[in-house]
């Protein structure tokens, strides 16, 4: 079943990572695909994307994976 995460796009893709730390926790982005969070259900990708375009001023896009 497929997966999908939230590439951010800038002079190098960002992809948009957990962060879990006491303080802090919350979302990160980092250049690593591997590192990447990931949704299940395509609704719930399309949700994060559009509050982080939003958070972030930026242009952002859900990539399907397999993992």
């Amino acid at each position: 079943m497929p997966r999908y995460s939230l590439v951010i796009h800038r002079a190098n893709p960002e992809y948009v990572a957990a962060c879990y730390e006491p303080v802090g926790s919350g979302l990160r982005t980092t250049l690593n695909p591997e590192d990447a969070c990931s949704w299940v259900l395509f609704e719930k990708a399309c949700e994060v994307a559009r509050h982080v375009r939003e958070v972030l001023n930026v242009d952002i896009s859900i990539r399907s994976v397999d993992n």
